[in-house]
């Protein structure tokens, strides 16, 4: 299937859709369009079945309600806002563009916990410096959106307050938060390099950026370029789309 060609509107309205399919947020981390653009095939590519994926753009956030806030704060807190774009119902994925998808979503999918607000792979921070938390914030979270206790991130709450103490999720207790499989978010440096990655962030290392900046699995990330665009092909700003 050539992802290129279907939009997120055409993913919910197909016909024999299976009634949980996934549904994917993707946004934030950096700002290179070939990183969202080798994310959202990578997904799709290695889908079982179908799937709902919705690239957000301020355009579409801004159907919550005015934002108000500049495009760095809004990429920052672009995660906080799931449960309000899924209508605080069901379960959706948010995961930032420079994520690269090494397995099937829908193996993700069933990991899904009811107990849970939010899952993720949550990095140890209770000696963490608080202006710290935002960098260390799973690339990777599986909301689920029609949780109680979610009910708090509206569009002021998540876009108003203190953005540490969003990062934080200051809102939930220990409790709430599902522990996600660490290959889920693999990030180099951080992670156990024996680990085979099922998703892997590429927030620091940026292998978009050519050979000159060598990072672990960034030949991963490289060849799935590769698919897209060729060994040469220029960027596709999908925001101009």
């Amino acid at each position: 299937m050539d992802w290129r060609g279907l939009s997120a509107t055409s993913f919910k309205q197909m016909d024999n859709a299976p009634m949980d399919h996934p549904k994917i947020y993707v946004g934030g981390g950096c700002r290179e369009d070939r990183a969202l653009d080798v994310c959202l095939y990578a997904i799709q590519r290695r889908a079982s079945d179908l799937v709902e994926i919705s690239p957000l753009k301020r355009t579409a956030l801004a159907s919550l309600g005015p934002l108000g806030i500049s495009d760095d704060d809004l990429a920052g807190r672009m995660r906080f806002l799931i449960p309000a774009l899924n209508g605080f119902k069901g379960w959706a994925a948010f995961v930032t563009r420079d994520t690269l998808f090494q397995a099937d979503i829908y193996e993700l999918w069933r990991l899904r916990d009811e107990r849970c607000a939010v899952m993720g792979v949550w990095h140890d921070d209770k000696d963490a410096d608080r202006a710290s938390a935002c960098d260390r914030l799973p690339s990777l979270l599986l909301w689920h959106c029609g949780h109680p206790a979610n009910r708090a991130l509206t569009l002021d709450y998540a876009l108003r307050s203190d953005r540490t103490g969003l990062c934080r999720f200051d809102w939930l207790h220990d409790g709430l938060r599902g522990r996600l499989p660490e290959e889920w978010n693999w990030r180099d440096g951080q992670s156990n390099p024996a680990l085979p990655p099922k998703a892997i962030e590429f927030a620091q290392s940026r292998p978009w950026q050519g050979n000159d900046n060598p990072c672990r699995y960034g030949d991963l990330w490289r060849s799935e370029a590769q698919r897209i665009f060729g060994t040469a092909a220029p960027a596709v700003d999908l925001n101009a789309v």
